[in-house]
């Protein structure tokens, strides 16, 4: 979710946390009730939230001129003599 914010949009992160959230809220309901078709009504969703935003993020990463791509790694690893 950080990497979604900070190379793509907070706010969608914020919103996707949340519906993952939602998600996630009604799994141990259902994993008492002893459903596990219904297991899947939770778990999809919300690994669909996660693998989303961390290929967003990754693609985002690797092609933005905004801080993204090579400038992004280059700040780490530039020569650090220089002032």
């Amino acid at each position: 979710m950080y990497s979604y914010a900070t190379f793509v949009d907070a706010g969608g992160a914020a919103r996707i946390g949340w519906a993952w959230v939602f998600f996630r809220s009604y799994y141990s309901h259902v994993w008492k009730q002893g459903l596990p078709l219904f297991l899947l009504a939770s778990t999809v969703p919300a690994y669909s939230c996660v693998w989303y935003m961390m290929g967003v993020a990754i693609y985002s990463a690797a092609t933005s001129d905004n801080m993204g791509g090579a400038r992004f790694w280059f700040f780490f690893f530039k020569n650090k003599n220089r002032v």
